[in-house]
């Protein structure tokens, strides 16, 4: 039996009241014959939500989500070693970032007097 879609959108919208539409996620171990193809590329894998949330209908492959290290690790698809290398740099970056500005402001590599 196939579920009425747009009464289960309903139903769940008459109770929240959040005026926001519901977003479903499922996991597959096939590509479902009825629904859309992601085809395009998105910086992220939360911008899928805000395309479901808009009324957009489709599905998403694991290399869809490579964009967005967060979004592969809470999917657990794994990146490739070059896209994994550069997260890791970016997260050090960041680190260094972070560390710098509590230390009083300089965000480059170099290390400062006195610091």
């Amino acid at each position: 039996m196939r579920s009425d879609w747009k009464e289960v959108e309903r139903r769940i919208v008459s109770v929240t009241k959040s005026g926001r539409r519901p977003v479903a996620v499922t996991f597959l171990d096939g590509e479902p014959a009825d629904i859309e193809k992601f085809e395009d590329s998105e910086p992220s894998s939360c911008s899928f939500w805000r395309l479901a949330a808009n009324g957009r209908t489709f599905y998403t492959l694991p290399e869809s989500h490579f964009n967005c290290a967060v979004g592969a690790y809470t999917h657990n698809i794994p990146l490739s070693a070059d896209r994994e290398k550069e997260t890791e740099q970016d997260a050090e970056e960041d680190v260094r970032t972070e560390l710098c500005e509590a230390r009083g402001g300089a965000t480059d590599t170099a290390p400062r007097e006195g610091a």
